[in-house]
């Protein structure tokens, strides 16, 4: 089941690194990034399970599903923290920034303890963004593996244990 996850992996790694230059475009990219992310868990978990061949255990396809996750979240996240700072000098910079931030949240900022001045400087858009890809590195292998087994069940042609002949039945008593 290894190569199963290694290729819809890469699959969704190419995926991913459209989802990360989407995150250039203005109210699009900070806003739906994380949901496009999280659809795209769940469609390469989808992957997984149309990929994986009949009869294999649930446990292995979890663990391909959460090698796909892994391996397009770490392609995407990576492009999203290459990609950060060349967001933050398409809007202006720090000060660019600032000016787009309302006086509430900048007041919340200060209120932390935190400058928004060194939030939104190229290093700490940086940071920023590490942080959410190291976040996003534990919660896609989780929800891909978990949508890789969902989906291999909801797709699984084996009857159930209740069935004889394709027909439910009853206990004579």
């Amino acid at each position: 089941m290894g190569p199963v996850g290694l290729r819809a992996g890469l699959i969704g790694s190419a995926i991913a690194l459209v989802i990360a230059f989407l995150s250039l475009v203005p109210l699009v990219g900070h806003c739906l990034v994380w949901v496009f992310n999280v659809l795209l868990w769940v469609g390469v978990g989808a992957l997984v399970a149309h990929w994986a061949p009949y009869g294999v255990e649930e446990r292995e396809i979890a663990l391909a599903g959460s090698i796909a996750g892994g391996v397009a979240t770490l392609v995407g996240g990576l492009t999203l923290i290459l990609l950060a700072p060349v967001g933050l000098a398409l809007i202006g910079g720090t000060t660019g920034a600032l000016r787009l931030l309302p006086p509430d949240v900048q007041d919340m900022y200060e209120q932390v303890g935190l400058a928004p001045q060194v939030v939104y400087s190229p290093l700490g858009v940086f940071l920023v963004s590490s942080l959410m890809c190291g976040i996003q590195f534990f919660i896609a292998p989780v929800i891909t593996g978990l949508a890789a087994v969902v989906f291999s069940r909801m797709w699984s042609t084996e009857e159930l244990p209740w069935e004889e002949g394709g027909e439910p039945y009853m206990l004579e008593w």
